[in-house]
């Protein structure tokens, strides 16, 4: 299998942040942003592109200016300061998948018909923010709880950088084969580099 490699962009703040001609996946992360626009992604189906625990004010702007050979996005647990403001929402008519989930507010239009080969998803979008974000174990809190949304919350929050934990090292981006939950028990091998 070809490894694929995942630019990240986390803990930041920006006015405005463009992800442009780049053939990576992205994960854009508890970032505080007024406007996201992404002119290309990588639209295979080996990792996602996640746009995930940010914050958004300002403009609220986020836009999709380009179509993929195929969408494979997740925009969960972001929160907005009022409705988002969509430049270009995802073509539906192009395949794959597109998740808008977890966030402070539903997306404000879907422009999609029936025979659209987009599969598109969205759901739980509401005000709530503590332990109400995305329920799979890969956007936990470092504490073993349920996402909080925004830029806070999830493994990329500010309580998972050793400056603010005081710990010597923390673990990012840890892909299980299957779901752990509170209070299970897992044997796990640990190889680190400084």
């Amino acid at each position: 299998a070809t490894e694929t490699h995942r630019h990240s962009i986390i803990q930041n703040t920006m006015n405005n942040l463009t992800l442009s001609n780049d053939n990576a996946h992205f994960r854009v992360a508890n970032n505080a942003l007024n406007g996201l626009t992404v002119n290309n992604l990588r639209g295979d189906l080996t990792r996602h592109n996640d746009i995930v625990n940010n914050e958004f004010g300002g403009s609220n702007s986020v836009s999709f200016l380009s179509n993929p050979a195929q969408w494979n996005v997740r925009f969960v647990n972001n929160t907005f300061s009022g409705n988002p403001s969509l430049g270009s929402f995802p073509n539906a008519s192009v395949a794959g998948s597109f998740e808008w989930s977890y966030n402070t507010h539903g997306i404000p239009f879907v422009d999609t018909e029936s025979g659209d080969p987009l599969v598109y998803n969205e759901r739980e979008n509401n005000a709530d923010q503590v332990d109400a974000g995305h329920p799979g174990h890969e956007f936990y809190d470092p504490d073993g709880t349920l996402n909080d949304k925004g830029r806070a919350g999830g493994p990329f929050g500010s309580a998972n950088f050793p400056d603010d934990t005081g710990l010597d090292a923390a673990v990012f981006d840890l892909e299980l084969p299957s779901d752990f939950y509170q209070g299970t028990s897992v044997p796990v091998e640990v190889k680190t580099h400084h």
